[in-house]
């Protein structure tokens, strides 16, 4: 049994009340204790056998975690990495309460070691991706799903690298951030339909005004790779304006928000209408950003 405050008790003794405001003002007082209240919740809603508490216990772990979640990507939006890495986690932990964060970045670090072991400066961007790609997905064998038929619990990294099932969200944003831990210039981008990652041309010391540009792009569910004429055959297929000229890469804070946005969609489709709406509204926030 998890150690409970005084003051925790009294709030869950009044999670059977029948009083609305009551309810309301009790769910408020759980967002200010934070997240630290969430295994308790979670607790005692296991222990009980009243569907109509276990229903309120559960709104009250969401509006926590939402706050959480909202709070955490404020902090994470002003400071001046930005990193995918942190995003990511935050994200993860809002999906999944059980997230370790520490379990996390042990797997991460097991397959940059993996991928650094097998890697050198002498081999071609394409040679260095196919290496990247036999360890990704023979040796650690991720299963991934297709964004439409994902399940809610794919968009996390702890499904991802605990339970090897994710999604083209969870599986890009893992490969970029260890390709970033090994100093690989591939990064999100932005492509209407798609949620393909590009590997860019390195950044020269001695040309400083010089543009990026995409060398290929990457399939992060499969590891397929495509070329400029694919994704121009692609584009003038879906008669979208953008041209291949035109693909930039997309900030992390733009794939946060494109990953948000999918969740919401998940909610909407499980019928959690307000929890959508939720997301869609954060979504909003990051997507210009």
């Amino acid at each position: 049994m998890l150690n409970k405050s005084g003051e925790i008790l009294a709030l869950i003794n009044l999670i059977d009340d029948p009083d609305e405001e009551i309810f309301i003002s009790i769910t408020q007082k759980f967002i200010a204790l934070g997240e630290s209240v969430i295994p308790i919740l979670t607790e005692e809603k296991e222990f009980s056998h009243d569907d109509s508490i276990c229903s309120k216990i559960d709104s009250i772990i969401y509006e926590v975690s939402f706050s959480t979640l909202k709070s955490s990507l404020e902090k994470w939006e002003n400071t001046s990495e930005t990193s995918l890495k942190e995003a990511s986690t935050i994200l993860s932990k809002f999906i999944d309460q059980t997230t370790e964060i520490e379990a996390l970045e042990f797997e991460i670090e097991k397959i940059k070691r993996s991928i650094w072991l097998e890697i050198n400066d002498y081999l071609t961007p394409l040679e260095v991706v196919n290496i990247f790609n036999k360890i990704f997905f023979s040796y650690y064998k991720f299963k991934c799903h297709e964004i439409a038929n994902s399940q809610y619990s794919n968009f996390g990294l702890t499904n991802l690298l605990i339970r090897k099932s994710g999604n083209a969200l969870s599986m890009g944003s893992i490969y970029i951030i260890v390709a970033d831990l090994l100093n690989l210039p591939i990064r999100p981008i932005d492509i209407p339909g798609q949620h393909l990652i590009g590997y860019f041309t390195e950044k020269n010391i001695y040309t400083i005004h010089e543009e990026e540009e995409i060398l290929f792009f990457i399939d992060p569910i499969s590891g397929q790779i495509y070329t400029h004429s694919d994704i121009e055959i692609y584009l003038n297929k879906i008669s979208e304006s953008p041209t291949i000229n035109a693909i930039e890469p997309s900030s992390n804070k733009g794939y946060i928000s494109k990953w948000i946005k999918e969740l919401a969609k998940i909610q909407k489709k499980n019928g959690e209408i307000i929890r959508s709406n939720d997301l869609f509204q954060l979504a909003q926030k990051y997507q210009a950003l």
